[in-house]
């Protein structure tokens, strides 16, 4: 294992200016945000880009902004893991506020959706199965569930407005 490199706040925020590393973290991050906080995100961007300037070593032969990217999907994971042992998801807190009276709604509005993404939300939110969970129960894999999850409530959000 390679020794840490000591980064100073000055090479850090140089770091947050540059527009590479930004569009990467972005990139990396984006697709979370339907399963953390903005927050959270945020400190995970924060923690990916100190942690790869630290431990980021070129004779490994991987360009840093690569290896950027992969420490913020690493960071992101590692935080819903954390996530998930901490609270239960409630539906509610993916909608606009005030788009969504009650939870009786969003059984309205799941009424209006194909079935496999109804069916994905519901035991993720209703159930608080883990996406691993559903992949499982339904004879597919986690990422499919994530993306079941991610797309009905994409539809949801279309019918609210």
């Amino acid at each position: 294992m390679t020794k840490k490199r000591q980064i100073t706040n000055k090479e850090f925020n140089e770091a947050l200016r540059n527009e590479d590393y930004i569009r990467i973290i972005s990139a990396a991050s984006k697709k979370y945000t339907a399963f953390i906080s903005p927050d959270d995100i945020l400190e995970c961007r924060m923690n990916a880009l100190w942690q790869s300037l630290q431990n980021f070593d070129a004779s490994f032969g991987v360009k840093f902004t690569s290896f950027l990217y992969s420490r913020v999907v690493w960071e992101c994971k590692k935080k819903i893991n954390v996530v998930n042992k901490e609270t239960t998801f409630s539906c509610m807190d993916y909608f606009p506020a005030k788009s969504v009276e009650n939870v009786c709604e969003i059984e309205d509005f799941l009424k209006q959706i194909p079935s496999r993404l109804r069916t994905a939300v519901y035991q993720r939110f209703f159930k608080n199965m883990t996406m691993e969970e559903i992949g499982k129960e339904n004879n597919y894999s986690r990422e499919t569930a994530r993306r079941y999850i991610n797309d009905g409530l994409d539809k949801i959000r279309e019918i609210i407005s």
